[in-house]
C-alpha cells in the first residue's frame, strides 16, 4: 500500500527528558534548521506559466506567511529561529522518512503523505505519526476508510510509534467492523457515533497490551508495570473519515479536520479548555478515549484534509486561523486543478518544509478532493 525509504541518520542529539506527570504530552520541540526553497518541481514542469502564475501565488503566498510571524521580542521567526547553523547538518528538502498513498473513489481522490520531524531527525527517534488509507466493497457499496495518528513522543510515551500503529490499524477494524453490521448509512453513523469509542478503546488497549508482551519479554522488563501504565507507553491521537458515495463520516479526538464545501472553511471542534499547553487527548487515558471524541456529518464536500498537529503548528497561532486557512485553501486549489497525483508527487517536499522551517514535529496530511470539473475554479469564478 505504500512506498517507504529508509532514514537518513543525524548525529547523537541528547533528548531532554520530561518529568513524569498524569498530563499526556506531546513532542513539539522547535530546531533551527537549514532552509531549502526547491519544492513542486515536477508541477511546474507539466504546467503551463500562465497557470503556475496562478497557483503557485496563492501557494507560496501562504507558506511564506510563515517567516513574517511575529515574536515576543518583535523580530521574526525566520531571523530568530530559521538562521542556518553552520554545525549542522544540511536537512534534506524532502525527509527521507516517508510514506505515501493515492486511492480514487467516484468522484474522489483521496491521498496522503508523511514525514519524519526534524527534532526527530536531531534525537535520532523515529517518526511518531501513522496513516492508512483502504477502498473495499461492503453492502453493495464502496467505501474509504482514512486513519491518522500522532504518536505523543514524548519520554513517558517512549513505544509512542508503535501505539499510532497500532491506532490505525484499530481503527481501521473497528470501522470495518460497524460498516458490516449496518443497514444503510444512516445506520452506520448511528453505531459509529453510539460505539466506535468504546469499541476502539478496547480493540487498541488489547492489541496494545500484547505488543507490550511480546516488545518487552516479563523476563527481560520490570514486573510491577500496571496495564494503565504499559498503555501511557504507547500514548497517540487519532482521527478518520469513512467515505461511501457522495458522504463523509469523520472523527477525531485530537488532531486537525477541516472541510471545505462551495468555498466556505470548517473545521471539526473538540473541547480543549481543559487542557494546558502542547498536552493532547490521548487513547492511553481511558476518559479521553470513550468521552472526547467529536464526530461530523457531511455531503458533497469538495475538499477535506485529515493532518496532525505539526502541519497546523507551521503556521502559527493567529486568533482567527487564517495562515492555516490560506494553507488548506492552497492545497485544495493545487490539488483540483493539477489532480490528486502531482498534489500527492508534492506533498512530501510542503511537509517537510512544514517540519523543517516552522513545527519541528512529524507531520501527516491526508486530502480528499473533489476531481469532477475543478471545483476550486469553479467555486472561484461563482464568487
Amino acid at each position: 500500500m505504500y512506498n517507504e525509504l529508509t532514514e537518513s541518520p543525524f548525529p547523537d542529539f541528547a533528548p531532554v527528558e520530561d518529568e513524569v506527570s498524569d498530563a499526556v504530552e506531546t513532542d513539539d520541540t522547535n530546531f533551527p534548521p537549514e532552509a531549502d526553497e526547491s519544492v513542486w518541481e515536477e508541477a511546474i514542469n507539466q504546467a503551463s506559466d500562465e497557470e503556475m502564475s496562478e497557483v503557485g501565488a496563492i501557494v507560496e503566498e501562504a507558506i511564506s506567511e510563515i517567516t513574517s510571524l511575529p515574536t515576543q521580542e518583535g523580530t521574526s521567526v525566520a531571523d530568530e529561529v530559521w538562521e542556518p547553523q553552520p554545525t549542522q547538518p544540511t536537512i534534506p528538502s524532502i525527509n527521507e522518512h516517508w510514506l505515501s498513498d493515492l486511492i480514487c473513489s467516484g468522484v474522489y481522490a483521496c491521498y496522503g503523505a508523511k514525514v519524519k520531524g526534524l527534532s526527530h531527525y536531531k534525537n535520532e527517534t523515529n517518526c511518531q505519526d501513522d496513516f492508512l488509507i483502504d477502498i473495499f466493497s461492503a453492502n453493495g457499496n464502496e467505501y474509504v476508510i482514512i486513519a491518522v495518528a500522532d504518536g505523543h513522543g514524548s519520554h513517558k510515551h517512549y513505544l509512542s510509534e508503535f501505539g499510532a500503529h497500532i491506532a490505525v490499524e484499530s481503527t481501521h477494524k473497528v470501522l470495518k467492523q460497524l460498516i458490516a453490521k449496518s443497514l444503510d448509512l444512516n445506520d452506520l453513523w448511528v453505531s459509529v457515533k453510539e460505539c466506535f469509542p468504546s469499541m476502539l478503546y478496547s480493540e487498541w488497549s488489547d492489541a496494545v497490551l500484547e505488543d507490550y508482551s511480546r516488545r518487552v519479554p516479563s523476563e527481560q522488563g520490570p514486573s510491577d508495570v500496571s496495564p494503565k501504565e504499559k498503555l501511557v507507553m504507547y500514548g497517540t491521537t487519532a482521527m478518520f473519515c469513512v467515505l461511501s458515495q457522495n458522504t463523509f463520516f469523520t472523527g477525531k479526538i485530537d488532531g486537525n479536520i477541516v472541510a471545505v464545501s462551495t468555498g466556505e472553511i470548517e473545521e471539526q471542534t473538540v473541547d480543549t479548555e481543559d487542557l494546558f499547553g502542547s498536552e493532547a487527548f490521548s487513547l492511553c487515558k481511558r476518559n479521553d478515549a470513550l468521552t472526547r471524541w467529536s464526530f461530523e456529518l457531511y455531503r458533497d464536500l469538495d475538499f477535506l484534509t485529515i493532518s496532525t498537529d505539526g502541519f497546523r503548528n507551521a503556521f502559527g497561532e493567529d486568533d482567527d486561523d487564517t495562515l492555516f486557512h490560506n494553507a488548506i485553501d492552497s492545497l485544495y486549489a493545487y490539488s483540483s486543478r493539477f489532480g490528486a497525483e502531482l498534489a500527492l508527487q508534492s506533498l512530501p517536499s510542503i511537509l517537510s518544509k512544514c517540519s523543517n522551517e516552522a513545527s519541528a514535529d512529524d507531520v501527516t496530511v491526508c486530502c480528499v478532493v473533489n476531481t469532477s470539473a475543478n471545483s476550486y475554479e469553479a467555486e472561484n469564478q461563482s464568487q
